[in-house]
Order: structure tokens, then C-alpha cells, then sequence
């Protein structure tokens, strides 16, 4: 009689142990699907961060479809992967817009801010 209530008793710590077992697994499970989530969106927040450069970075790499942001406007550069490329340009302050110049011997295009009502043009000189 003994030996059938000791083979009882190691039954039920047995069972009891299988299912404190599956209860901890289903736990794991559970918590490696949100760690997992969790790290889908922190990969598209750095991927968004990526695009969307800093402004005092010295030596920008831009790639096409990157976003430069800074204080006062907002850069957006595209490229073919070929020779041409282009880019945005324009105030994050929807109060002003923005008019350029290039003049002979220039090394590029000067930008400037001007009010939205400002009666000028674009100029080019030659």
C-alpha cells in the first residue's frame, strides 16, 4: 500500500510539473512574439531616422529619397542613380518661400528666404 500512495504522489508532481512546464513555455512564447514586434518597429524607426539626416552633419552622404530637416527648412534630395539628380528645397515656416539666384562664376545656387507676399522672381544671370 505504501509503494501505490508514493506512485500516486510522484503521478501528481509529475502532472504538475508538466503543466507548470507548459504554462512557462506558452509565457516564453508569448513574450519572444512581442520582443519581436517590438523590434520590427525600432527597425522602422531607425530606417526613418536614417532618412531623415541631421543638420549638423558636416559630410553628408545623401541618398535618393533622403530628408535633410533643419531648423528653418527642409531639403529633399532624389537621384536616378545616373548622372542627374535633383532636390527640394523649401521653409519649414509656410510664411516664407524661397527664390535663388546663379550668377557667372558661381559655384552653385544661392538660396534665400523671402516672404510669401515678396513680389520677385527668380533670376538668373548670365
Amino acid at each position: 500500500m505504501n509503494k501505490i500512495n508514493i506512485l500516486k504522489i510522484t503521478n501528481v508532481i509529475t502532472i504538475i510539473g508538466v503543466v507548470c512546464l507548459g504554462v512557462s513555455n506558452h509565457e516564453y512564447i508569448k513574450q519572444n512574439k512581442q520582443l519581436k514586434k517590438e523590434n520590427l518597429r525600432q527597425e522602422k524607426v531607425i530606417k526613418k531616422q536614417r532618412q531623415e539626416l541631421t543638420y549638423n552633419v558636416k559630410n553628408l552622404d545623401l541618398q535618393s529619397g533622403n530628408i535633410l530637416k533643419t531648423k528653418k527648412f527642409t531639403l529633399e534630395y532624389y537621384d536616378d542613380n545616373k548622372k542627374d539628380f535633383h532636390m527640394v528645397v523649401y521653409p519649414n515656416d509656410k510664411n516664407l518661400r524661397v527664390v535663388s539666384e546663379q550668377g557667372v562664376g558661381a559655384k552653385g545656387i544661392e538660396i534665400e528666404s523671402v516672404p510669401s507676399d515678396f513680389k520677385g522672381t527668380t533670376t538668373i544671370i548670365k
